[in-house]
């Protein structure tokens, strides 16, 4: 069987801003089989103002294909009940085994989320957001 190859990325984006728009654009371009974007930081609090839902407006509407943004290959996905990016694509990427993650991320998360996918059967790259 051939695998997907997919980007996969989570942020807070509390407030989405340019730099986060340029990674979801680059994994739309680089994955044509795939992106999906965990957007984490869903519990109300100062740090975390934004909702999920007006953050993925925003999202939507920089991106500049605001109309097609929901039948593109992104996904963006509310992170909840953990940060875990592992534990993320079981709960909400059917058939997560038939894909190829490539995990893009700032190079200061690289060495937790090598622990976080320790030890499981993911076929996964890492690269530098």
């Amino acid at each position: 069987m051939i695998k997907k190859h997919v980007g996969i990325t989570i942020m807070r984006c509390q407030p989405p801003h340019g730099g986060h728009i340029s990674i979801i654009l680059n994994l739309h371009k680089k994955y044509p089989d795939g992106a999906f974007i965990f957007i984490a930081g869903n519990n109300p609090s100062e740090k975390n103002p934004f909702s999920f839902e007006l953050r993925k407006d925003i999202i939507k509407f920089s991106s500049g294909f605001y109309k097609t943004f929901d039948s593109s290959n992104i996904k963006l996905i509310k992170a909840e009940k953990t940060g875990c990016i592992p534990d993320l694509i079981k709960l909400h990427i059917p058939n997560y085994l038939n894909y190829k993650f490539n995990v893009v991320i700032g190079e200061d998360r690289i060495e937790d989320v090598k622990r976080q996918f320790a030890g499981l059967n993911f076929d996964k790259k890492y690269f530098d957001a």
